[in-house]
């Protein structure tokens, strides 16, 4: 089963609000920003999309640069990783391109933890790993196309061209990948 999943969504320019425009952060090459008011980006008929408690919007940029191999599998009060806890979301990327590897849980070792999100330094602290193997899957994503995410499995994001991703979260259910899957079951492309 893989971890990512193209779906047919409309593109991020289509989904966000007119009135937002982005992050002031062309000067910088990497950003992470949780947003937790998803009213102030996406129109309101994304409020609910599929019925869910959608409860955040990550944002991701990478200037032709890499994030460290993590997991977003961890659980927010005893900061253990939850390997039976799935994280996932879906996956706008706005501009640029990017890669995602995956790993096995064997195939890692834990090295420290990551910095949290650049408005949130509580938010976003996750274990991060050193591969001892190459990874197990690696997906391309294009600009103006939507993805499913496990982010559960060990993995590392990179970016070309001024690459930004806004990820929409839930951490409300408590669903396997293959429930994950079966709900999105009329998005994904095959």
């Amino acid at each position: 089963m893989k971890q990512v999943y193209e779906l047919n969504l409309p593109p991020f320019s289509e989904v966000v609000l007119d009135t937002f425009e982005g992050y002031n952060d062309d000067n910088v090459s990497y950003n992470y920003i949780v947003e937790y008011d998803i009213k102030k980006i996406l129109k309101p008929e994304w409020h609910t999309f599929l019925e869910l408690p959608w409860d955040r919007i990550l944002y991701f940029k990478k200037k032709s640069m890499h994030g460290s191999v993590h997991t977003d599998a961890l659980d927010e009060t005893t900061k253990q990783i939850e390997k039976n806890r799935t994280a996932w979301g879906i996956n706008w990327v706005a501009e640029g391109t990017g890669t995602m590897l995956f790993w096995d849980w064997e195939k890692v070792t834990t090295v420290g933890v990551t910095p949290g999100s650049l408005n949130d330094p509580n938010f976003g602290v996750v274990p991060k790993f050193l591969p001892k193997k190459s990874p197990d899957e690696i997906h391309v994503l294009k600009p103006n196309k939507a993805y499913l995410i496990n982010a559960t499995l060990p993995h590392q994001a990179f970016g070309l061209n001024d690459r930004k991703v806004y990820s929409y979260r839930t951490d409300e259910l408590n669903l396997s990948w293959q429930d994950v899957l079966i709900l999105f079951k009329d998005y994904i492309i095959v």
